[in-house]
């Protein structure tokens, strides 16, 4: 137990876009729903974000939960020169039958 108390001393959950967006009737809106130009935009900021913070934090490897999240791990790692490692979990989504 002492062990899993620990784990935040290393470990830091970040969500790449820390956004909710919602329809006036409070229905969740997914980045697939939003037209192109608007999320590339926000993607680009949310992008921009993640690596202030990584390089705030000294971080060397990242866990992308989900293949969104290891691909625009990947992209900044190239995109800004990034020494850090990426790999990937499934995304726990009901969207997602492969990780049930």
């Amino acid at each position: 137990m002492q062990e899993s108390r620990n784990i935040f001393q290393k470990l830091f959950c970040y969500n790449h876009c820390p956004l909710a967006f919602m329809a006036e009737s409070g229905k969740n809106i997914t980045p697939p729903q939003i037209e192109a130009e608007k999320r590339n935009l926000i993607n680009s900021f949310c992008d921009k974000a993640l690596v202030d913070v990584i390089r705030l934090l000294g971080v060397s490897h990242i866990i992308g939960v989900g293949k969104f999240a290891e691909a625009r791990a990947n992209l900044i790692k190239k995109k800004f020169n990034l020494h850090i490692s990426v790999s990937f979990l499934l995304h726990p989504s009901p969207a997602s039958p492969a990780a049930k």
